[in-house]
């Protein structure tokens, strides 16, 4: 008697699809073996056959095959249900980090039409000599090429600055690419410019 038990052909081209193909094949797998086993029960066998087929020895024949198919399940389902799993984490982080930048870009929004609704005092000269000298509380600015002590790349601006317990927040908003630029003074230095591109 002759038993060939294949090995999987996993072709699928995502990590899913390759596990549910994996289960597949070991559902088949079984399947055909209880097949071969029932079908055994139904022949009329020589006395040789009959011991050929004694229930013992069968099972010692098809053992190390049922092992061997069962080993390379397992290995090939451990491999891609791990890589399904680091997938499905990146997937949710990068939902996490869209949700973000949109919450990110609506914030910015609220803020520029807060800006607009508001008197805007246009900056001309140093920005930070003119943020030294706002009162505490929220001023909404505009800057333009006559504005100085800026970040790099940004000239025609809308912002504001905030004061509140000796601390001041700088925040500009360049007109022609929508990136955001801030200088914190903590109450002994300015932090210098940090920059935010909205995605």
């Amino acid at each position: 008697m002759i038993f060939d038990i294949r090995l999987p052909s996993i072709t699928a081209p995502t990590d899913a699809g390759k596990i549910e193909e994996i289960r597949s094949y070991l559902f088949q797998t079984v399947k055909e073996i209880n097949f071969a086993l029932n079908s055994i029960d139904g022949v009329n066998p020589t006395e040789a056959e009959s011991k050929e087929l004694d229930g013992n020895s069968l099972f010692a024949v098809i053992k190390p095959l049922i092992i061997r198919s069962s080993d390379i399940i397992n290995y090939f389902y451990d491999i891609y249900k791990r890589r399904f799993d680091e997938l499905y984490v990146s997937y949710v982080d990068i939902e996490n980090l869209t949700n973000d930048i949109e919450k990110l870009k609506e914030d910015v929004k609220k803020l520029n039409d807060w800006i607009i609704a508001h008197d805007q005092a246009e900056v001309v000269g140093s920005i930070i000599t003119f943020a030294s000298s706002c009162a505490d509380g929220m001023t909404s600015i505009v800057t333009n090429s006559a504005t100085t002590e800026m970040p790099n790349g940004y000239v025609d601006c809308m912002g504001f600055i905030q004061k509140a317990s000796g601390h001041t927040l700088i925040q500009l908003t360049d007109l022609s690419t929508g990136n955001i630029a801030t200088n914190v003074y903590s109450g002994v230095e300015w932090s210098g410019w940090k920059f935010l591109t909205p995605q």
